[in-house]
């Protein structure tokens, strides 16, 4: 199948039209050449005037759960705690002993109700209702105890606040583990959710933490993902970032022959996800076991301190010459030393442009050094996105851009596959109303959102 775009805007280009041959570009020229050779085959779809992008890619967030928390009970849009009571009342009728579950309450938005009361609308139901952050959850009795959380367990803990029921950290996990597993269908019907919301943003590539961020074991979450790409029904590129939490999960995973670059197209096995804070052996022990298996590490840092370990335990791994890209996700500054440490060792870092943590992440310095992408946890719209790519001061809008979309791709050692707008990449490209580099304004919108050659997302003309 041949499709020539006309009448187009094309990033970094000076042509105006190009054509997608089933999943790839095949050609690049003006509108009046490209009309002229049709041989008759074509399809055309004139965008008059709109300016085309490399896909966006979204390096580091969690689409199963993003999926299921656009599933839930959204909470966003309720300005009152007599509303949320009487809502959970109404959700409360008639579900046996259900879980309750819903998200996105703003806790600055309204006083909210304590565990007291939430035990008096809904206490045969357990209940957990998300943060719009995702930081913190308000659960009631019948929540703590599902999740095995006694009264010890409560005084001796800072992240437990039982008379408000609000629940942070380690505490607001064991709650989300004691939730019922999903099946497969389930978390099809999550995946999709969660896709669909990110085409409408641009998005076309995600690397994607769901290992450990849902009730499930991981080859079901696998079995979810294989189903969706045999099935077609993909339309977010899935680089699956792994995360255990004991080296013999590891082994066994390795042993069953995954590893960085096996699946398909749509979804691909993506680094090893290490998280700092643990003992630099147990640290060491699973990266050279995924580099001895040619599988790249993702480290997560939420401190210096954190940031200093895993610089040690890198300096080990990454070797001259060897094309495994090794990654740090970390929010906020950095010293000196950690930044020469960084560019020595030619670390990938994953930055979300978006959050105000990282007003303070060394961009410039870094950027001629490290490959810098874009990835957030919890995309929420197309203009934060281009806020972010037009109002970073550190880096020019190109740059920031090019964060979001050709070096994600490099970050998965897929440069050669997509991210660009070139003869022989897969077709993966976003149409926007107008050139994201020039301004951030909530009239440029997503006009339409192409993976594989596929049109995904279309806006509707009003």
């Amino acid at each position: 199948m041949k499709t020539i775009y006309i009448n187009a805007g094309i990033d970094n280009r000076m042509e105006t039209a190009f054509m997608v041959e089933d999943d790839h570009f095949s050609r690049f020229g003006s509108t009046q050449q490209l009309l002229a050779e049709r041989d008759g085959q074509e399809s055309v779809v004139d965008l008059c005037g709109a300016y085309v992008i490399p896909g966006l890619v979204n390096a580091n967030m969690h689409l199963l759960q993003y999926g299921m928390e656009l599933s839930q009970w959204n909470l966003e849009n309720i300005d009152s705690r007599e509303e949320l009571m009487e809502c959970l009342h109404r959700q409360a009728l008639g579900q046996d002993d259900a879980w309750i579950i819903g998200r996105g309450f703003c806790q600055n938005k309204f006083p909210l109700p304590k565990r007291e009361e939430l035990d008096a609308v809904c206490g045969r139901h357990p209940l957990a209702l998300t943060s719009k952050c995702g930081q913190k959850m308000l659960a009631n009795q019948k929540a703590f105890a599902k999740a095995g959380i006694d009264e010890k367990q409560i005084m001796m803990s800072e992240m437990i606040s039982y008379e408000d029921g609000m629940v942070l950290g380690a505490a607001k996990e064991k709650i989300k583990a004691a939730m019922p597993s999903p099946n497969v269908e389930t978390m099809k019907s999550w995946i999709v959710t969660g896709m669909r919301a990110l085409n409408q943003m641009g998005i076309t590539t995600v690397g994607t933490n769901d290992f450990g961020s849902i009730n499930a074991d991981w080859h079901t979450i696998l079995d979810a993902y294989g189903q969706l790409s045999y099935q077609e029904k993909m339309t977010v590129r899935v680089n699956e970032l792994c995360a255990f939490h004991s080296s013999k999960e590891l082994a066994r995973y390795l042993d069953e022959g995954y590893g960085m670059g096996i699946g398909d197209a749509m979804v691909t096995m993506g680094p090893l996800v290490l998280k700092a804070g643990v003992k630099d052996q147990e640290l060491r022990l699973f990266a050279q076991l995924a580099a001895k298996f040619n599988t790249p590490s993702i480290c997560y840092a939420d401190d210096a301190k954190e940031v200093d370990q895993i610089l040690r335990i890198m300096q080990d791994i990454v070797l001259e010459g060897n094309p495994l890209h090794q990654a740090m996700v970390y929010r906020g500054s950095l010293s000196d030393d950690q930044q020469l440490w960084l560019r020595q060792l030619h670390m990938d870092m994953v930055v979300d442009l978006v959050c105000e943590e990282n007003r303070s992440f060394p961009f410039a310095s870094l950027w001629d050094a490290c490959n810098i992408a874009y990835g957030a946890q919890t995309p929420k719209n197309f203009f934060d996105i281009q806020e972010a790519i037009f109002n970073r001061k550190e880096i020019s809008p190109a740059q920031a851009l090019k964060a979001c979309t050709e070096n994600g791709a490099r970050l998965f050692m897929a440069n050669e596959i997509y991210g660009f707008l070139n003869s022989g990449k897969k077709a993966d490209f976003t149409v926007l109303s107008a050139d994201i580099k020039q301004a951030a304004s909530k009239q440029n919108e997503v006009l339409r959102t192409v993976v594989d050659g596929k049109t995904v997302f279309e806006k509707q003309s009003r």
